[in-house]
């Protein structure tokens, strides 16, 4: 279900985009680099998560309780397999229609630095809105949009993105279900002596 979701982002970018005039698959370009900055530039993601597990302010526990709910209803019995499938799709399907139609489009439409900033804007808070369960959620979600959105900026490929994307939701659910999944397992009673 969460994969043919994902994946139908992918086919509702492309079909927006031929509406439009743009290709957002012209825009990925596969290179040994690519997925080097890709790899990389998941790094600092993946930090953040770690870190944010264990702030207890507020906003932040509300996210994580979303999360913890996701996890459960999606992802209890599905395999690293799945998972990566997942991962790979939504990076893929979601950067081609947030950075590679929205951004890209709005940049071409206004034209110069202005329509880049223009276009980094919208993709983030659209990417963010379409993630919103709530304010916080809303709020790191368009932060985390600002940030895919600035690697396809800087890197004029959306490649890069779309591996930062997917490598972080793969080790992101791995680690968040595992770490759920441990905690809440039943405690074994103490050897009998």
């Amino acid at each position: 279900m969460i994969a043919a979701f994902e994946g139908g982002l992918a086919l509702l970018a492309a079909v927006i985009g031929g509406f439009i005039g743009i290709d957002p698959l012209a825009a990925v370009k596969w290179s040994p680099g690519a997925i080097g900055w890709g790899l990389l530039g998941s790094l600092p993601l993946i930090g953040m998560l770690l870190v944010t597990v264990w702030i207890r302010w507020e906003p932040l526990r509300r996210v994580a309780d979303t999360v913890d709910e996701v996890l459960c209803r999606f992802f209890r019995h599905a395999g690293w397999i799945d998972v990566a499938a997942i991962s790979f799709l939504a990076g893929l399907g979601e950067e081609m229609l947030f950075r590679g139609v929205l951004q890209a489009g709005l940049a071409e439409w206004i034209g110069g630095t202005p329509g880049a900033f223009a276009g980094l804007a919208l993709g983030a808070v659209v990417f963010g809105a379409a993630h919103a369960v709530h304010r916080p959620y809303f709020v790191v979600a368009t932060m985390m949009g600002l940030y895919f959105g600035g690697l396809f900026l800087h890197f004029e490929n959306l490649a890069v993105p779309i591996i930062v994307h997917a490598v972080y939701d793969f080790v992101a659910i791995l680690y968040l279900r595992h770490r759920l999944f441990s905690r809440n397992a039943p405690k074994a009673d103490p050897p009998s002596e």
